[in-house]
């Protein structure tokens, strides 16, 4: 692995972070032994800013993009996920073209019959506690 950028977040596959890194956990930091990351994060995920900070939450989240609607930090929750299960075999409507696909086109059909466990996490963020500190330009 090449050297990260202070501050640079991967996922992995693993429950533990490598040396030099820290799992995404919300977990907090004291600024005196953290200048340059604090420098770079500040108190967007939490602290109070005078002796502490706090890393990204990622678990139970994925990144995305910001925007209008999602502003760097924010924890949005969009809606209820549930997995649940047919025991109709041939319910999946075949698109051979995606984009003409409307919002209101169902993949699957008939009623659900069974909720399924809850999706354990398969990948794990961490982020990099020692690296090159980024430059502007």
């Amino acid at each position: 692995m090449s050297e990260p950028f202070l501050a640079e977040m991967r996922m992995v596959g693993f429950n533990f972070p490598p040396r030099g890194w820290a799992l995404c956990d919300g977990q907090i930091l004291p600024i005196n032994q953290n200048q340059s990351l604090y420098a770079l994060l500040g108190t967007t995920y939490g602290g109070d800013g005078r002796s502490d900070f706090a890393l990204p939450d990622m678990r139970g989240r994925m990144p995305v993009h910001r925007d209008a609607e999602h502003a760097l930090g924010s924890k949005t929750i969009s809606g209820d996920h549930t997995v649940v299960a047919t025991d109709v075999v041939d319910s999946l409507t075949v698109e051979r073209d995606l984009a003409s696909r409307s919002s209101s086109t169902e993949l699957y059909s008939g009623a659900a019959t069974e909720v399924l466990a809850a999706p354990y996490c398969a990948v794990n963020f961490c982020i990099a506690l020692q690296g090159l500190f980024p430059s502007r330009n």
